[in-house]
Order: C-alpha cells, then sequence, then structure tokens
C-alpha cells in the first residue's frame, strides 16, 4: 500500500506554502497534499541552522506513517543490511522495520533547501503547479 501511495499524483491542497519559525535556530514546513481519489496526506519538511545545516522532509500518510523521507544525517544504519549511509539519503516504508530502511541518494539538492524541497516533491510525483510559496531565503538567506 505505501508503494502505491507513493506512486500515486498528488497536488497541494493550498494555495500558499511558506516555512514557519518554531524555537531556536529551525524552522518547519507543513503542506497538505491530497491524490486524485481523495487520500489526504502531507509533506513535513525541517531545517535547521544551529552549528550545520540539517534539513529533512518526510511524504506522510495519516500524519504519521512514512512514505518517504530524506534527511542529511550522516550515520543512518540500515537494518536489514547493516550499511551506514555516509551521506544524504532516503527511508522508505516496510513492514517489518517500519521507515528504519534506508538507501543513500543524490537526487535531492544539498546546500539549498528551497530546491531540496522541490526536488523531493517531484521524486513524492507532487505537482507544485500554482502554488504560492515562499522561499526560506526570504527569512534567512539560505
Amino acid at each position: 500500500e505505501a508503494d502505491a501511495i507513493y506512486e500515486v499524483p498528488k497536488y497541494v491542497d493550498t494555495n500558499a506554502v511558506s516555512w514557519e519559525m518554531t524555537e531556536g535556530n529551525s524552522q518547519r514546513i507543513n503542506i497538505s497534499l491530497i491524490t486524485e481519489d481523495g487520500t489526504p496526506l502531507r509533506i513535513r519538511g525541517w531545517y535547521s541552522w544551529g552549528g550545520s545545516m540539517r534539513y529533512g522532509f518526510s511524504l506522510l500518510f495519516k500524519n504519521s506513517i512514512v512514505i518517504r523521507r530524506w534527511d542529511n544525517k550522516l550515520g543512518h544504519r540500515d537494518p536489514v543490511t547493516k550499511s551506514i549511509a555516509k551521506g544524504p539519503h532516503k527511508h522508505y516504508h516496510d513492514p517489518s522495520y517500519a521507515d528504519s530502511r534506508c538507501y543513500e541518494t543524490s537526487d535531492v539538492r544539498t546546500g539549498d533547501v528551497n530546491g531540496a524541497l522541490f526536488d523531493f516533491m517531484k521524486e513524492c510525483h507532487v505537482s507544485v503547479e500554482g502554488i504560492d510559496y515562499q522561499a526560506l531565503g526570504e527569512y534567512h538567506g539560505v
């Protein structure tokens, strides 16, 4: 079911999308999505600039089930292959391991959180046509 949700075309369920400040040196983004059959989904993103720039994004079903997740945190260990991620990687849903399974990837930009968000949305089959996106750089010069 997770793979089917991942593959289906998705649309942003609002006209405007923007980042919000949270406590400390971080911001979050929360984007409501809808599929053609009415399945509600969500993309959540986070960005932290305290010490080093880190960010990540998740495509969620029922607000908590990870369908896909991308982050640039080093050192995540895949529970099946035992390989350790040495760079940006994606997590995916596995019936036995939830979202602990991962693989390294280079198809999401690093060093550009706004571009990375759009890369992730494209990879997750999300149409971004017509949305008003307030880029993170408009707040913090990213």
